[in-house]
């Protein structure tokens, strides 16, 4: 079993050992889910076209009357995505399946409206790529590397006492190819994750 692998399988267990009613007084928790809009700087495709999922779980706990930290462990869908048009017959998909652990710090500006920032470490567990002719062959895909660290801002609105709606952009720090394509932009070192994020994240612990 891969090091990473056995990482995130123990920060898993970590987050999930927290009581689910999280009454103790100082952690609130629970789930989240929502839809991911993606594209993959460096390469030759532009635009968020590559749509996808993510979901999981979270705890956080006050820094201070009007700030928290929150971490959270969840899946998460990325990559990029061109389909064929007229002008341009090529099709192609690249399709990144994560497993993310973002450490955010949260900052209440008002009743319903808080701001955060923070990073994530995501762990590459599967990937795909295909074009017209369908998947592609295992030595003609891209040489990703097994973990993106990425920086992340947002915000989070509150719907209700239990739910609210969370909007986050996302891009990695490092490059996530081992090396760079040849065909990769001149300005940039390999491939970045470019994402945007929104979801709900229902409450657990309030009542």
């Amino acid at each position: 079993m891969h090091k990473h692998t056995i990482i995130f399988r123990i920060s898993l267990l970590v987050l999930l050992s927290y009581p689910i009613s999280l009454t103790a007084q100082r952690f609130e928790g629970g789930f989240l889910g929502g839809i991911v809009a993606s594209q993959i700087d460096g390469d030759t495709y532009w635009g968020y076209n590559k749509f996808g999922f993510s979901g999981g779980a979270y705890v956080s706990t006050p820094l201070s009357q009007k700030s928290n930290i929150q971490l959270e462990i969840k899946y998460i869908r990325k990559g990029a995505n061109k389909s064929a048009t007229e002008q341009d017959p090529v099709q192609f998909t690249r399709q990144l399946n994560y497993i993310e652990l973002p450490v955010l710090v949260q900052l209440t500006t008002s009743k319903k409206i808080a701001w955060e920032g923070g990073v994530g470490v995501g762990y590459l567990y599967s990937f795909t790529e295909s074009d017209a002719t369908g998947l592609l062959r295992a030595d003609q895909y891209a040489d990703l590397k097994p973990l993106d660290i990425n920086i992340v801002l947002g915000m989070n609105y509150a719907l209700t006492d239990h739910l609210s709606a969370n909007v986050r952009f996302s891009y990695s720090l490092l490059p996530i190819t081992a090396s760079v394509p040849q065909y990769t932009q001149h300005y940039k070192s390999g491939f970045y994750n470019n994402l945007f994020n929104i979801s709900l994240y229902y409450n657990l612990g309030k009542k």
